[in-house]
């Protein structure tokens, strides 16, 4: 993995347009040399690297195995987390799950929220650690992977302690699952530059195709063999297909061995390109993502619970997740294939204005199936894709902060992460559970969610419009 500066042209910043030289990049690597060698972090590896022919960018099978290793990464580790609705429902409505009675509804939508979070947090936790230590991070991946599967073994023998689960289903699982996301993040920037939103939405599709098929599944483990046995066989199945999908993921540049640890090893063990974020630009294009992850994961975790509510089976309640998540597996495609050739935010004011109608509107007033299904798959076209845009996010605020892509996109993430833990949080205060009024607009103690994911998208789209206004200031000749 290179650990080169490139020099990116400091009058740029539409990220869709700029080209790299990966031929600098590629001699930087290849002669083993680095701007840090100095400093005794990267050196020469005696030489390693040196004559190998490498792998096109933006094509090519290489390529393309690392984007169907990605997505099938992406489909474990994120299509399961988005399918955590369906453990929510169950302790809540199933007499047989051993949390039945015993846990609120928002310690154990917390579970799923933690896995979230992990998820997003490790590619940044990590990022000081991979970038010194380049030939751990493939051992790192599988030893994380085989953890993360341990993690939900062991808690199927602790099937009613809260605590147990919220550290062992919720945030250890997570975070080991996350070492592996880590790798995509890392490398991805290797093997695209001008097709990057193509490869990365196909990649993201693998979670909305999870998120499609592992509701079904859960639903039907749950209702066949419980709560425990269900953890075990997704404990098996993580374990293989996550474990796969890890070996198949390589980078295009060459590993280098340190030489020499480091002079300052808190310091270079620390994420970096934090710096980079507090321009009005990045800020702006931030408080988007925030804005929008809150609303979207709130609706991610309750729209199952939403269903029930309206007097509907577990069953259908589970179609409707699936049905969501599959619509934004088609979300995924179309962002990726759009961003690559538009203004990601214009996309991004688009989608999440999108979002915010349908959520003050088929939302608010839903009391019918037909109307919920719509809802489902229209918010989820809508604003299913919008994790492809934190690739351009992060080449943007790179390029005017002549750092990498990839550190700043782990950045990005770790943000995104954040609201993912706090959006579904503050969205359980304002669900009153207790509330059986059928009411015209928000029914069932909802009306304060549906408020909440309405104006968190209203706001979303200001901050995307305002980050495209700010962009063509930066570029604008009087600037």
């Amino acid at each position: 993995m290179s650990d080169a500066t490139i020099t990116y042209p400091p009058q740029s910043v539409d990220a869709a347009s700029y080209q790299p030289s990966p031929s600098a990049a590629d001699r930087s690597t290849l002669d083993g040399t680095s701007e840090r060698e100095g400093e005794g972090i990267l050196g020469a590896n005696d030489g390693e690297g040196q004559g190998i022919e490498l792998a096109p960018v933006d094509g090519g099978v290489q390529a393309w195995t690392f984007v169907a290793a990605g997505a099938m990464y992406e489909m474990i580790a994120w299509g399961q987390s988005y399918s955590y609705g369906i453990f929510e429902n169950y302790h809540k409505n199933d007499i047989r799950s051993p949390l039945y009675g015993k846990a609120s509804p928002a310690a154990t939508s917390a579970i799923g929220t933690l896995v979230i979070a992990g998820l997003h947090f490790a590619p940044f936790l990590l990022r000081g650690t991979f970038r010194t230590y380049p030939h751990l991070v493939k051992t790192s991946a599988i030893v994380a992977t085989v953890l993360s599967a341990a993690s939900l073994l062991v808690a199927s023998f602790v099937p009613s302690n809260v605590g147990a689960l919220l550290f062992l289903q919720g945030i250890f699982y997570g975070l080991t699952g996350g070492v592996g996301f880590a790798l995509v993040v890392l490398w991805i920037p290797q093997w695209f530059d001008e097709r990057m939103g193509t490869a990365n939405g196909i990649i993201f599709s693998g979670s909305g195709l999870g998120g499609t098929i592992f509701p079904l599944v859960l639903n039907k483990l749950l209702q066949r063999v419980g709560f425990a046995w269900t953890l075990r066989v997704m404990s098996l199945y993580s374990l293989i297909l996550a474990g796969g999908s890890i070996l198949l993921l390589k980078p295009r540049l060459p590993v280098r061995r340190p030489t020499a640890l480091p002079r300052n090893p808190l310091r270079r063990l620390a994420p970096e390109g934090v710096k980079e974020l507090w321009s009005p630009l990045a800020l702006a294009q931030e408080a988007a993502v925030i804005f929008q992850t809150v609303a979207w994961c709130t609706i991610s975790l309750y729209i199952s619970s939403y269903t029930t509510s309206l007097g509907f089976s577990t069953t259908t309640a589970t179609g409707v997740l699936s049905a969501f998540n599959a619509a934004a597996t088609v979300g995924f495609f179309l962002v990726g294939r759009l961003v690559d050739g538009s203004s990601h935010t214009v996309l991004m004011a688009i989608s999440t204005l999108v979002c915010s109608v349908l959520a003050f509107v088929f939302l608010g007033f839903t009391r019918s199936l037909p109307l919920l299904i719509v809802f489902a798959l229209l918010f989820g076209t809508a604003g299913g894709g919008f994790t492809t845009f934190l690739g351009p996010i992060s080449k943007t605020v790179a390029l005017r902060g002549n750092q990498e892509i990839a550190a700043i996109h782990s950045a990005t993430i770790f943000i995104r992460g954040v609201a993912a833990v706090l959006g579904p949080l503050l969205g359980s205060t304002l669900y009153n559970e207790h509330s059986s009024t059928f009411a015209v607009y928000g029914t069932n103690g909802f009306r304060g969610v549906v408020l909440y994911v309405g104006s968190s998208m209203t706001l979303a789209g200001g901050c995307s419009i305002a980050a495209n206004w700010l962009g063509k200031r930066a570029t604008s000749p009087s600037s």
